[in-house]
């Protein structure tokens, strides 16, 4: 019989060998979940989900970061293209404006494409960076818009979208044939820099407001409209407007103060 040093041995060696075979069928499991494992999709992945693919167009494909949709043209007349950049967060499958401004200018006759900014909490840098960097994506997607076609391009900003708007236009020279501003808010439009930015565009600009301002605003505004060669047209947002649960009306205008601009260029 072998002896109980050798039985120890065999005994041993055998528990090492479980132990290894453990180990690796272990080590293979968890190669094996890690290949197979995805990342969580983005909101902005999540939010592409909803358009069919012809639609959805990556300012980055590569990490598919930046987000533009685009609303073709349904109407047999093509008037133009308008670059929506709204508020951040919201998207044109949320009921209101963005969703109203994309289901009715392509009807009459727009194509319109909406830039989705991502939420500032969404953002990992300094409020200063993250505005750099939309900033950026604005002006990407403005160059898509304006190469798609050989029609005239308008941008209309809404709320916080605007400062990153001013932020484009005093960076780099822009290329467009009109400018629509919604501020469905209280906003502070005093800046003298962003004035003359304005005016060095020469482009008509329509701008939505409330209808209580401030005074340093009123004469922003003021001061604007007499310094502005090109058309300029400010419309007070009645009290009683709301401008989402009332988003028909404000398409209807902003349709018909589009086709005015294209026609009196022609």
């Amino acid at each position: 019989m072998p002896s109980m040093k050798v039985l120890t041995t065999l005994f041993l060696n055998c528990l090492f060998l479980l132990h290894v075979t453990s180990l690796y069928a272990a080590e293979s499991t968890n190669q094996s979940n890690s290949s197979t494992t995805k990342p969580l999709p983005s909101r902005e992945q999540l939010i592409a989900s909803n358009y069919p693919d012809e639609q959805v167009i990556w300012l980055n494909a590569d990490t598919q970061q930046g987000l533009l949709i685009h609303h073709p043209n349904t109407f047999e007349k093509n008037y133009g293209k308008i670059l929506v950049v709204s508020d951040s967060g919201s998207t044109t499958k949320t009921p209101g404006f963005n969703k109203k401004i994309s289901q009715d200018l392509p009807s009459l006759g727009w194509n319109v494409y909406h830039l989705y900014q991502p939420q500032t909490d969404q953002l990992d840098n300094s409020s200063i960076s993250n505005q750099v960097d939309f900033k950026v994506q604005m002006n990407q997607a403005l160059n898509i818009v304006l190469q798609s076609s050989n029609y005239k391009t308008y941008i209309l900003v809404k709320n916080d979208a605007i400062t990153a708007f001013f932020s484009l236009i005093d960076s780099q020279p822009t290329t467009i044939d009109g400018v629509i501003i919604v501020a469905s808010q209280s906003m502070d439009f005093s800046s003298e820099k962003n004035l003359n930015n304005l005016i060095k565009l020469t482009v008509p600009i329509y701008v939505y407001t409330p209808s209580n301002t401030s005074d340093q605003t009123k004469s922003w505004l003021i001061n604007l409209k007499k310094r502005s060669k090109q058309p300029f047209t400010h419309y007070k947002i009645p009290n009683h407007y709301l401008i989402d649960s009332d988003a028909a009306f404000f398409a209807n205008r902003i349709h018909g103060w589009l086709k005015t601009q294209t026609q009196s260029s022609q």
